[in-house]
């Protein structure tokens, strides 16, 4: 059985099939980022600078908002500033935008953001002090990873009061976070591998970020290890795993640099953002 998806990159959001097919949608808002449903629309994080930009101190990032119906996108305009935009997720009817550089989340609600700190308000430069970068919602409260550019951890965030309610080291140079039945995981892009606090540990091999799962099919994306200024130019690789991670297949995205995430979508869907795009 396939699975279409949702990925990002450095340079555009692309439809993908595991049959081989992929092709962009959108372009021209430099780095793609996280993607996540949101009421009746799909959501991506974009940075409007691509990697040879500078840094975000003056981003002004916004989201590229999919309508899944008829395929059309539109550009949501945020109300502050939302800089080196990373992971998405909704969380009990908000939207929650992990913004690095601040060390903060954007939440949205009813169309407007506003700043929280679950660990703590930097008051000096730099203030991207632990790079937070994904946050997935579960029914006990939602989960943030800080990357800490090395010695990873994952904190449970009460939705409400932002306060910290579990934390574990986990991983190094971690991105995304998921679980298998209880078991907590994330891409340990520095170690190349997937891993678990239970003792899971997949080798990929390059710099694995973005992942999602239908069940019988994990898809998960890996990069070429370089550095910032020449990893546009790089492969890119999207890994096909069973339920079990053994490999089955990888396709190249080639051209489009870095994979930043991936989400699965309905056939129905695919078919009306490919419709939607074609001049």
């Amino acid at each position: 059985m396939g699975m279409k998806a949702l990925i990002t990159t450095a340079r555009s959001i692309c439809v993908f099939d595991t049959d081989g097919f992929w092709a962009p949608i959108d372009r021209g808002n430099g780095l793609y980022y996280g993607i996540s449903r949101f009421q009746s629309k799909i959501y991506v994080a974009a940075r409007r600078r691509n990697i040879m930009e500078g840094g975000p101190i003056n981003d002004c990032g916004c989201l590229i908002v999919l309508d899944p119906i008829i395929g059309s996108l539109s550009v949501l305009e945020p109300n502050i500033n939302l800089r080196d935009l990373h992971g998405i997720s909704s969380v009990r009817g908000t939207l929650w935008c992990t913004c690095s550089y601040d060390n903060a989340i954007a939440v949205m609600r009813d169309g407007k953001f506003s700043l929280h700190y679950p660990l703590g308000k930097p008051i000096s430069e730099p203030f991207d002090i632990n790079h937070i970068n994904t946050v997935l919602e579960r029914a006990d409260g939602a989960y943030v990873l800080a990357h800490n550019r090395g010695e990873s951890e994952v904190y449970r965030i009460n939705p409400l009061s932002f306060g910290i309610e579990w934390r574990q080291k986990i991983g190094r140079g971690a991105h995304n976070i998921w679980f298998d039945d209880d078991q907590i995981r994330v891409c340990s892009s520095l170690d190349h591998s997937l891993i678990g606090l239970d003792g899971l540990n997949i080798y990929i091999g390059g710099y694995p970020r973005g992942y999602c799962f239908n069940g019988n099919i994990r898809l998960v994306g890996t990069n070429e290890v370089a550095s910032r200024q020449d990893r546009t130019g790089t492969v890119s690789k999207i890994i096909i795993l069973d339920k079990s991670y053994a490999e089955l297949s990888s396709i190249e995205l080639t051209g489009e640099g870095p994979i930043l995430d991936i989400m699965e979508i309905k056939d129905s869907e695919f078919e009306k953002f490919i419709s939607a795009s074609q001049p």
